[in-house]
């Protein structure tokens, strides 16, 4: 329901800025090119983003792990070598990696049996693959 809601918004906010644009192109002003760029870069937003994804997928395989997250766009490949630690915690999981910025995957919007299933996932595969892990949650 909340994805048609934002493709519904998106749509409307672009329609708002080109009308925006079309009403006044002979009186246009700085603030006429701000307020119809500012809609129109609005509903792209809007419109983009309901295109995420619904469900979390995590597949491990040899050489990588590849995660799909609840409105991500696109999946992310990390692979095993550029894992530094792994560190859980209440409400998250954080994949620090080497020389790239540390990946935080929430968890609190999840039922507690998923969140277990995952924790024991990233904590198994940590085992597995001998890499570094702190666990800060005690649960």
């Amino acid at each position: 329901m909340h994805k048609t809601l934002r493709k519904i918004f998106g749509v409307l906010f672009f329609l708002q800025g080109i009308i925006w644009i079309l009403i006044h192109i002979h009186e246009m002003n700085l603030f006429h090119w701000i307020y119809s760029f500012f809609f129109s870069g609005l509903g792209i937003t809007y419109f983009y983003v309901a295109f995420g994804s619904d469900t979390t997928e995590i597949c491990a395989e040899n050489d990588f792990v590849k995660l799909r997250w609840v409105n991500w766009i696109r999946p992310k490949i990390i692979q095993y070598s550029e894992i530094e630690k792994l560190t859980f915690t209440m409400f998250d999981i954080e994949i620090s990696r080497k020389g790239k910025k540390p990946l935080r995957l929430q968890l609190d919007f999840m039922e507690k049996d998923q969140k277990k299933e995952i924790r024991e996932f990233f904590m198994k595969l940590a085992r597995e693959k001998g890499l570094n892990h702190e666990n800060r949650y005690r649960g």
